[in-house]
C-alpha cells in the first residue's frame, strides 16, 4: 500500500513507480536470500551485512506511514479537528503516533533533536501536524538510518493519502 502512495513500487505492470510489489520488499527479500546464501557457506561475518541492509529497508514503510498520516493531520483545522473527534475519528491521529512511536527510537539514534520534533508533531492529541517539520526531521536522518530519499519516495496523491 505505501509503495503505491509514495511512487516506490517495483512495476511488474503498468506505471512503474505505482504498481506491484514496493521496491523495498523486492530489495528486502534479496537480502534475506543473499544472506541466507552465506550462512550456508559459513561466511556468517559477511551475513551481518545483510542484517543490516534489511533492518535499514524495513525503516522505509514505518517513515512512509509516520509521513502520509503527519500530512493528513496538517490538514486539520482546529474546526475540523473538533468535528472529527466529536465523531470519533481518532483513527488516523493513532494511526500518525504509531508509525512514529515505531521508528522513533532509530531516529533517536541518529538524531535525538530529529526525534523530539516528530514527537511534538505526532502527539495524539494535537489539533494539526506542521507537516514540513517532521519531513525535515526524518529527512535529516535518512543517512544515519541508512536509506535515501529515493527509497523513501514523495507522497503522490495528498488528497487522497
Amino acid at each position: 500500500r505505501r509503495c503505491r502512495d509514495f511512487g516506490t513500487c517495483a512495476g511488474e505492470s503498468g506505471d512503474p513507480r505505482t504498481e506491484g510489489t514496493s521496491s523495498v520488499n523486492v530489495r528486502v527479500f534479496r537480502e534475506l536470500i543473499e544472506g541466507k546464501g552465506r550462512l550456508e557457506r559459513g561466511s556468517c561475518n559477511r551475513a551481518s551485512l545483510h542484517v543490516d541492509s534489511v533492518s535499514s529497508l524495513m525503516t522505509v514503510p514505518l517513515i512512509q506511514g509516520t509521513l502520509r498520516h503527519a500530512h493528513k493531520s496538517s490538514l486539520r483545522t482546529k474546526e475540523s479537528a473538533v468535528a472529527a473527534d466529536r465523531e470519533g475519528d481518532h483513527k488516523n491521529r493513532a494511526a500518525g503516533a504509531a508509525f512514529a512511536a515505531s521508528v522513533l527510537p532509530r531516529v533517536h539514534e541518529c538524531d535525538p533533536g530529529a526525534a523530539a520534533t516528530v514527537v511534538d508533531e505526532t502527539k495524539l492529541w494535537a489539533i494539526g501536524t506542521d507537516f514540513a517539520r517532521v519531513k525535515g526531521a526524518l529527512e535529516g536522518a535518512y543517512g544515519c538510518l541508512g536509506i535515501t530519499c529515493e527509497d523513501v519516495g514523495g507522497l503522490i496523491d495528498a488528497e487522497a493519502a
